[in-house]
């Protein structure tokens, strides 16, 4: 019989260090679109809430273990929220 989960449980992933994103200037940031089914957007979706992170980060870290494998150097982590899109669609040319 598996063992109850108590709070500790529940915070332990909420209290791991996470490296920090970078602060990228917004002008530096592009879009980078990949399609999926909807069934395999709603897998993804679950895994970053049930991961406590999001789709951001997810796929940050899915490239970045590609390029790993590829021997290359993984991506920087960075922050963009939908504030940061919509500021660069307002001063792009």
């Amino acid at each position: 019989m598996a063992r109850p989960k108590g709070l500790a449980d529940y915070q332990a992933p909420l209290l791991d260090p996470a490296p920090a994103p970078t602060a990228a200037p917004v002008g530096e940031l592009v879009n980078l679109a990949v399609l999926v089914t909807r069934d395999d957007h709603t897998r993804l979706k679950i895994l970053a809430t049930r991961e406590c992170t999001s789709l951001q980060q997810l796929g940050l870290e899915a490239w970045s273990l590609l390029l790993k494998s590829r021997r290359e150097e993984p991506l920087r982590k960075v922050a963009a929220s939908s504030t940061d899109q919509r500021r660069r669609r307002r001063t792009s040319p």
